[in-house]
């Protein structure tokens, strides 16, 4: 009574300290070492420029896949489904980061680190007339031309080369200006720029890129706010019933797959808890002694969450399913226990057959309880962190199942019997009777038992051959998803459009000569599909530029109001 009385309190008190203080780790980075080299790189990454994992909502111009055209009306389409999901997904707490277009300030913002060279000291040498070009003053502006145009006539030749230029280059963009306001559509320096969508390459495909606010200390970690986004995109895409709508990006699977994991885990962990007793009842002929091995694990099951909780104190995305392991193999030192019982209990007492129990079946379960903890235990030598928990975990969890069925087991099995008598010498047969039969009436070394060892042996090697010839390593996890899901479905049709896919790599250089050979070095290799860099955006600087950008601020300094932000353009 004891025994179980302590084991049921430990039990008890494990379950509690691993509610109250056991925390769920659903961040994929924690899977890895940290003292792997690559991860302090990219630790240090995450340190510099921020959490960069965004999930993605895709919109598909074209779900016929056939081509798309400039102005057709299936971009259209898509540009509203882009500006509505826009218009709702701004109005959803928890996401601090939404780009589904480059607004006009923010490519004024690029622009003269952005534009050709040549193109921006053409503007600087048009100082006199840009001011009012920004403004949007275009009669004043074609007022100064007709100044300009009238001092290059009437004094031009007495002018040196540089005050000819800038004189003849404001007459020129104050004239361009003038025709561009007279041309319905026709851009001009006093016109804001058109916003720019996210579109893959070849332009069917529109993205908005969110990054959501992340809680790892839950398996969805982002649960919250990916059920309002899916809500939006769900009421868009009826307003908006020619294109398709989809959500993907490594956020988005890895919410789908920690959903399917732990739905498929507790559903497995269940039916296997249910058929093993139900195994176990049928085979025995009996229902309390099964319960009884069933409520020994149980109290493993106390015992090795208290474990983790004190050892490890969190449960990872992988040393979660330690419960499988336990169920699958924990029960089965319970099954001895109880066969050799039954079998002392036909001619014992219930304290001698529990005497026996220590005798034959314990040493088994002891040396099988070791050999099986030992595997796990040796992932501690690894260097996959994931690994190394659920090796810690399981193994010890093992043990704790050999050590439940070894003490508590026999003594619930005494307590619940120790009253009854000795049975009759010729009681229902045990279940160990068919192979204890089989094994004395066919007796090893005979000619179908060689050739069934041959048989055996030669599929084996067999088995083997096929598995060198034909086993790979599957490194796309995108296959190792469930089928159906709509965030793999999506990232596999991005893949197949562009090089779009909402995965990356990154590689920090420690200046901009640096980056130049890695691009190059990336053109080299085949496995690279894309790569891109910020001087994609803006070419190197230099001091031609940095002059060049500086009489531009200054040309335009004090213009705030006009209908080109003179702000943006000085930064």
């Amino acid at each position: 009574m004891a025994i179980v009385l302590v084991s049921a309190v430990l039990a008890i008190a494990g379950a509690a300290i691993a509610w109250r203080s056991l925390e769920l780790d659903a961040d994929t980075n924690s899977l890895i070492g940290a003292d792997r080299p690559f991860m302090r790189l990219y630790r240090s990454f995450l340190e510099e420029f921020g959490d960069l994992e965004n999930l993605y909502v895709v919109v598909d111009a074209r779900p016929d896949g056939g081509p798309l055209e400039a102005e057709d009306q299936d971009e259209a389409d898509a540009r509203a489904a882009v500006d509505r999901l826009l218009e709702r997904l701004r109005t959803i707490p928890g996401l601090p980061g939404i780009r589904g277009r480059i607004e006009s300030r923010e490519q004024l913002a690029l622009s003269t680190r952005a534009m050709e060279i040549r193109e921006l000291e053409g503007l600087v040498e048009a100082e006199r007339t840009l001011p009012l070009i920004a403004e949007g003053d275009t009669t004043g502006a074609i007022a100064r031309a007709r100044q300009d145009l009238a001092t290059l006539l009437a004094r031009g030749v007495l002018l040196d080369d540089a005050a000819r230029r800038r004189l003849a280059a404001g007459s020129i963009a104050a004239l361009e200006t003038a025709l561009a306001a007279g041309e319905a559509g026709a851009e001009s320096l006093a016109d804001a720029p058109p916003a720019r969508y996210l579109t893959s390459e070849t332009g069917r495909l529109h993205f908005i890129a969110i990054l959501p606010e992340k809680d790892f200390n839950r398996l969805d970690a982002i649960r919250e706010p990916l059920a309002a986004i899916r809500e939006v995109v769900d009421e868009v895409r009826a307003e908006f019933p020619t294109v398709e709508i989809g959500l993907t990006g490594k956020p988005v699977l890895q919410a789908d797959e920690l959903a399917t994991t732990d739905r498929d885990m507790v559903r497995a962990a269940s039916i296997a808890g249910v058929a093993i007793a139900a195994m176990f009842m049928v085979v025995f002929r009996s229902v309390v002694r099964p319960m009884l091995a069933v409520a020994s694990f149980a109290m493993a099951f106390g015992w090795t969450y208290g474990l983790a909780t004190l050892l490890v104190g969190h449960l990872n995305l992988l040393s979660i399913v330690f419960m499988l392991v336990l169920v699958g193999v924990g029960v089965d030192y319970g099954v001895h226990v109880v066969a050799r019982y039954v079998e002392a209990r036909r001619r014992r007492l219930s304290a001698g057959a529990v005497r026996v129990v220590m005798r034959t079946a314990v040493p088994g379960n002891v040396t099988g309880a070791m050999t099986s903890s030992a595997v796990f235990l040796l992932a501690l030598v690894t260097e996959f962190q994931g690994l190394r928990e659920l090796g810690l975990i399981a193994g010890g969890g093992l043990l704790l199942c050999m050590v439940a069925m070894t003490l508590d087991l026999p003594a619930l099995l005494h307590l619940t019997e120790r009253r009854g008598r000795r049975r009759d010498p010729r009681p229902a047969p045990s279940p160990l009777d068919p192979v204890e039969t089989v094994a004395r009436r066919r007796p090893l070394g005979r000619g179908p038992d060689r050739l069934l060892v041959a048989a055996t042996v030669g599929l084996g090697l067999a088995g083997i051959a096929a598995a060198a010839w034909g086993l790979r390593f599957e490194t796309n996890l995108l296959r190792l998803q469930a089928e159906g899901l709509e965030s793999v479905e999506w990232e596999r049709r991005v893949s197949a459009d562009s090089t779009s896919a909402s995965w990356f790599g990154a590689i920090v250089a420690d200046d901009l000569d640096d980056v130049q050979r890695v691009l190059e070095a990336a053109a080299n290799r085949p496995e690279i599909a894309r790569a891109a860099s910020v001087l994609d955006l803006a070419p190197a600087p230099d001091a031609r530029r940095d002059a060049a950008r500086a009489a531009f601020r200054a040309a335009i300094d004090g213009d705030d109001s006009g209908a080109v932000d003179g702000a943006e353009f000085r930064r």
